[in-house]
């Protein structure tokens, strides 16, 4: 594609968001499968990470005073990835969507660590949970 077509594409989609009419928003029922969740065992390994993200260490501060972090599954749910320590990562939004759509090599992965390359950056995560003794 030239310059020239994404600008001309980039024309229409300006026009297009601004001649946009004001419309009410329309409710959908929407009949889908899902898989079911284990929601004790991600909101336990958030606590336990302290809602950090295992890559860059930031953390998303709510206006509660509490925290957002997401779990990212590394064995995805539809190809039966289960909810355990050693198949989620605590992610902040912006990695865990670059991890489920960025370019993503699994170069060694155990029960204790995980190594990756993602879009030209390589990471080792440790997944293991440790005793505080």
């Amino acid at each position: 594609i030239t310059i020239f077509e994404k600008e001309k594409n980039k024309s229409k989609i300006i026009e297009y968001l601004s001649n946009l009419k004001v419309n009410e928003s329309e409710k959908v029922i929407v009949n889908h499968k899902t898989y079911k969740r284990d929601n004790k065992t991600v909101a336990y390994l958030k606590i336990y990470r302290e809602f950090k993200c295992q890559i860059c260490k930031s953390q998303i501060k709510k206006k509660d005073g509490g925290f957002y972090i997401e779990a990212a599954h590394i064995i995805e749910k539809n190809k039966k990835g289960r909810e355990t320590p050693d198949n989620l990562l605590i992610l902040c939004p912006n990695h865990h969507k670059e991890f489920d759509y960025g370019k993503k090599r699994i170069i060694k992965k155990t029960k204790d660590f995980i190594n990756f390359e993602m879009n030209n950056t390589i990471y080792e995560l440790d997944l293991r949970i440790k005793s505080e003794d």
